[in-house]
């Protein structure tokens, strides 16, 4: 991380002798010495509204273009743009998507951070959140940013039965759904409010029980990978945020496929990277199952994996 700044300083500079000269140094090998030396770099050429979009960063849970870091940050355009060259190296830039670099930053600002900072920030992400409503990021994260930031009205009034049946046609996971009704029994506890724990603990019941027994989510894939949704069905069997796969391996390994199909071999490539890490085997006891997930792989490795690091490691696997 540290060559990173160091390049992009040096890139941008007309002297890279003044450049050199201009560097924090790198102190100890560890990486938190770095983050207190740059932090205080910040203030020492007056950029203290790095900080702030340091802060902005640490706080959000989810890529964001950066756009949508503009407006939670909630910046003037040149103040963000200067602060945005200061901290860029800190950001990994994935297909236009930023997240931090690494978890030891987001830990190392939110304790830099006061509380009513970070409080402050919170309450312009649960804003972001809720003008897209309805949206992948809204369901999968506004109950638990506004149970952060005190919201607890926001939850018990949006979770309810007709949510469940809006995540459903949106293709959201279970986790997500029933995550999101247990933020809004937090928020309930929180208010004391027995009405609404009663409410949302029988909806909580529901759910659970239809989730289980009468959504085949597998089944649902391979409806909508045969109708050519196959983005529908990467909503809700890859988490971006988590970068894991939400779907038993055949599931994986179709979605991979039609990618492919549609010519979407980046993609595919780095699920595939996802889900060779994560690959334990196949479990299954029918021998027909077996096959086809063997020859799902062996398709997978032949489109990905001249780029893949462990194709040896998941051909041992099988």
């Amino acid at each position: 991380m540290y060559l990173r700044y160091a390049a992009e300083i040096i890139i941008s500079s007309e002297s890279v002798t003044e450049a050199i000269a201009s560097l924090s140094p790198a102190s100890g090998g560890d990486i938190r010495n770095y983050y207190g030396l740059l932090w205080d770099e910040f203030e020492r050429v007056g950029m203290g509204k790095a900080k702030h979009l340091c802060v902005a960063m640490a706080c959000v849970r989810f890529s964001v273009h950066r756009d949508e870091l503009y407006s939670i940050a909630a910046l003037d355009r040149p103040t963000f743009e200067d602060a945005y060259k200061c901290i860029s190296h800190l950001l990994r830039d994935s297909e236009c998507r930023l997240t931090v670099f690494h978890n030891s930053f987001r830990e190392f600002v939110i304790g830099q951070a006061s509380t009513g900072w970070v409080e402050d920030i919170r309450r312009h992400i649960c804003s972001f959140l809720k003008a897209r409503k309805d949206s992948p990021r809204w369901f999968g994260h506004v109950f638990e940013y506004c149970y952060d930031a005190g919201d607890y009205t926001y939850a018990l009034e949006e979770v309810n039965a007709d949510f469940v049946e809006r995540a459903l046609l949106y293709y959201r996971p279970s986790k997500e759904i029933l995550d999101a009704i247990q933020w809004a029994v937090e928020s309930a506890f929180k208010r004391r409010d027995i009405v609404q724990l009663s409410r949302l603990g029988a909806l909580k019941s529901r759910t659970g029980e239809r989730l289980k027994h009468y959504l085949d989510w597998a089944l649902l894939a391979d409806a909508l990978l045969a109708l050519g949704r196959c983005q529908d069905v990467i909503s809700f069997a890859f988490s971006p945020e988590g970068d894991r796969w939400m779907v038993d391996s055949r599931t994986s390994l179709a979605v991979m496929s039609a990618l492919a199909d549609e010519g979407k071999l980046e993609l595919g490539r780095k699920l595939f990277d996802v889900f060779t890490d994560e690959f334990r085997g196949i479990h299954s006891d029918s021998r027909d199952e077996v096959r086809s997930q063997v020859v799902g792989i062996a398709r997978c490795l032949g489109l990905y994996s001249e780029h893949q690091a462990r194709p040896a490691a998941v051909a041992f696997a099988v």
